[in-house]
């Protein structure tokens, strides 16, 4: 059962920074065919430079994959908070 409600964010809780990213689709002759609008987590960039940087004195291959399917379809137990 899926369940959204407005709340203050808990003192011991940290909450996942979103933002909207608004795109138009166009068609072969340039005109604006559809507006599109999809809702993404921010990451720190402070947190991607710590990743890279680890993933490079370790030798690792990092890759990037695209999870937008995932977060509408998927079911969690645990309680998430989005600003």
């Amino acid at each position: 059962m899926r369940r959204w409600r407005i709340l203050r964010e808990p003192p011991n809780c940290r909450s996942i920074g979103t933002k909207w990213v608004f795109t138009n689709k166009q068609g072969e002759n340039g005109m604006v065919v559809r507006n599109k609008a999809r809702l993404v987590a921010q990451a720190r960039l402070e947190a991607i430079k710590i990743l890279l940087a680890f993933a490079a004195s370790k030798g690792f291959k990092l890759q990037q994959m695209d999870v937008k399917s995932t977060f509408v379809n998927g079911f969690i137990e645990e309680e998430v908070y989005v600003r």
